[in-house]
């Protein structure tokens, strides 16, 4: 045996061996010391080999040259292309891939994942795994983790699958899975996503799967089956897709079928719901034009069909009015072409033939340009097609043409604006041919001026005054706009008439002030329209004031009020006492609101006044941990609002959120009002990165 050995080197040694013919196949040694056996290379004392993306260290290395295997013996680490550190007592790995790792720490930085394996074997594109344990917390007591009997981790794909599964909280073993697949790759990829549980008294136990398919990079699919147990059941799908960088589109259906004794005893309209939305926008829909279309297509027979999405929105509000759009802009310079849609459902109709509906209607738009240095203008053209099978159909021109003059006088003091408006609109009837037509002239006159100062200790303080008074001067009508009588076709009144325009003044101030390094102090503003005729203030109408101060930088004092001349009192009033940092949120609130009486049927006078005090708080333990809730009182009835309490933990490597509400809804009856409480209880939980889920008790 020949054997040749270097020692006592003071500098490191660097040596090269060539594999293959080219540098990219090359291996390095840097170690204090060097020996060759035959075939073996051995590095000795704090030894380091570099090949191709991995960085491999240990006490001692042997290289094999004939089967191209290198063996690490104590304190081994590997790093392999920036990102996989593997700590452990032994290592065997060919240069052709497979390896064998005793005693194996590996971590992956980018997503702060750990695991620790008893035996683990690699090929070229995975690691097997052995009596191994995983988890995303400090690896030492880590708060949760993965012990796994066997498992597989794709290192291209980063995707784990696990068998023989036992989840521990601490060392308590608290759930037994007999397999769970998930990726620590960022990038979409199929399988389940978050499930959705619940329970209300009135729909039983809630249960929906979500399963996500990614198909190729620019869409996915989104599936889910829902059940509710006294309900019914049903299925949803999501179709998301990029056709190119500008543009983006979504399909959404649905079908839910309610239980026949739900049925039956909710007296619902209908038993199957079902819908259908596509959604599609591009801001660049055509090249080299700067255009921007929007698609918004929904049909659905009920309004439930909205409810039965997702569970958690159930309580989210949803007009009866379902729009479909189809919009198209086309701009170019100061012009712009618009070309636009609409259709409506109106939910609460067994049939929407007598909904007015708008297909097409056009508009150009000239923004506002100047014709001298202080003459402006702006023009708008639009053209309304109104359709439907039953009732009044028509079409519609509107002109609207603006034009300013203004001065700046007194040094810039003083601002002094004039417009003259004129507005032409022109119903044609398809049904009656009378003209209906309505002409509008009115002119405005604006006074304002803005000043500022800054004060010698650096605080700056700004205050704009303008006073803007509208006069009405000719106005023609014709047809409908006179009287709608003159035009006797069924369901005229849907059709919008123009109101009688009274001269106005707008009284606005506002003023804020800023110290030194630019943090607002406080600031207030006030309007004021008062109603003028034949020249002559007749009577202010309302008032609002609005009001925000600074006592510190945390510490503010916010209020806002309406008050109206007619009835003098205040309409509607709200106040808010806040103190707010980082780690800490404390408020209390008042609003009122005065209503003008109605009456029932029996023509009892009722009172939608409404008062309450409100109150909430967010108080930071520590970067971990925050305790939250709230409080509102309602003092008109002297009842409770609602009220909640909240704690949340989170880690870097899970998290956890609970809490209780109670809310306490008032319901306007004939006999007065009436309260009906709801009660609700929420948990989730998310292990990171594998996800987590929630669950919903009402």
């Amino acid at each position: 045996m020949l054997k040749n050995s270097f020692s006592k080197i003071i500098f490191f040694l660097f040596f090269a061996l060539n594999l293959i013919a080219g540098d990219c196949n090359r291996i390095y040694f840097l170690s204090n010391e060097v020996g060759v056996e035959g075939d073996n290379v051995i590095a000795y004392k704090d030894a380091t080999a570099f090949y191709k993306d991995r960085y491999m260290r240990a006490d001692t290395i042997v290289y094999n040259q004939k089967s191209g295997d290198i063996e690490f013996f104590g304190d081994v680490t590997l790093v392999e292309n920036g990102l996989y550190f593997f700590v452990g007592d032994y290592a065997k790995i060919s240069l052709e891939g497979n390896s064998t790792i005793k005693n194996m720490f590996l971590y992956h930085k980018p997503r702060h994942i750990w695991l620790y394996s008893e035996q683990s074997k690699a090929t070229k594109d995975q690691y097997v795994l052995k009596d191994t344990f995983l988890s995303s917390c400090r690896s030492e007591d880590p708060d949760w983790g993965f012990y796994i009997n066997d498992g597989i981790y794709n290192k291209k794909e980063q995707y784990f699958q696990l068998y023989n599964v036992i989840l521990y909280a601490s060392d308590i073993p608290v759930l037994y899975l007999p397999y769970i697949s998930f990726s620590i790759n960022k990038k979409r990829k199929s399988g389940l996503l978050m499930p959705e549980f619940g329970y209300s008294s009135e729909e039983g136990m809630f249960f929906a799967q979500p399963i996500y398919y990614v198909p190729n990079i620019w869409s996915d699919f989104e599936i889910t089956p829902q059940i509710r147990e006294n309900r019914g059941q049903g299925v949803f799908l999501t179709y998301r897709f990029m056709d190119s960088l500008y543009s983006q589109g979504e399909i959404t259906t649905g079908y839910f079928h309610e239980n026949h004794y739900y049925f039956q005893n909710e007296n619902l309209a209908h038993q199957n719901e079902y819908g259908f939305r596509f959604k599609y926008k591009s801001s660049s829909l055509l090249k080299n034009i700067d255009d921007n279309f929007y698609l918004d297509i929904n049909y659905l027979n009920d309004i439930a069909y909205l409810y039965l999405q997702r569970y958690k929105d159930k309580n989210t509000e949803v007009s009866n009015l379902i729009e479909s759009k189809l919009n198209y802009l086309v701009k170019y310079n100061n012009n712009s072409f618009g070309f636009y849609n609409r259709y409506i459902i109106d939910t609460t109709k067994q049939s929407n033939d007598d909904t007015l509906q708008t297909a097409p209607q056009f508009q150009y738009h000239h923004s506002l340009d100047s014709i001298f240095s202080n003459v402006l203008y702006s023009f708008n053209y639009n053209y309304k097609n109104f359709v439907r099978k039953v009732g009044a159909t028509a079409q519609q021109h509107e002109l609207n043409l603006p034009i300013t003059i203004y001065w700046n006088l007194f040094n810039n003091y003083l601002g002094l604006k004039v417009t003259e408006n004129l507005y032409f609109s022109y119903l044609d009837f398809r049904d009656y041919n009378q003209e209906s037509s309505f002409f509008r002239n009115y002119h405005q006159i604006e006074i304002f001026t803005d000043l500022a100062k800054k004060y010698s200790n650096g605080y700056f303080h700004s205050v704009n005054f303008a006073a803007d008074l509208t006069i009405p001067d000719i106005e023609t009508r014709k047809g409908f706009y006179k009287n709608t009588s003159l035009v006797p076709i069924e369901k005229i009144e849907d059709f919008e008439q123009e109101e009688k325009l009274d001269s106005t003044l707008e009284l606005k101030f506002s003023q804020y002030l800023h110290n030194r390094s630019g943090r607002e102090i406080f600031f207030h503003k006030i309007f004021q329209p008062v109603i003028v005729e034949d020249g002559k203030i007749i009577k202010p109408d309302k008032l609002n004031n609005e009001f925000k101060f600074y006592f510190t930088k945390n510490f503010s004092f916010y209020n806002n009020l309406e008050y109206s001349f007619d009835v003098h009192q205040l309409k509607n009033t709200s106040s808010t006492l806040e103190y707010k940092n980082n780690d800490f949120l404390f408020n209390i609130s008042h609003f009122k609101s005065k209503s003008n009486p109605i009456k029932n049927q029996n023509d009892n006078e009722l009172f939608e006044d409404y008062e309450f005090i409100s109150t909430e708080i967010d108080f930071k333990f520590s970067d971990k941990y925050t305790f939250y809730g709230h409080y509102a009182y309602n003092l008109f009835d002297e009842s409770l609002r609602s009220w909640g309490l909240g704690y949340e933990m989170r880690k870097r490597c899970w998290n956890y959120k609970i809490n209780y509400k109670e809310e306490f809804r008032p319901v306007l009856t004939q006999n007065g009002v009436k309260s009906d409480k709801e009660k609700m209880l929420y948990f989730m939980i998310e292990l990171y990165p594998l996800g987590g889920f929630e669950y919903e008790v009402r």
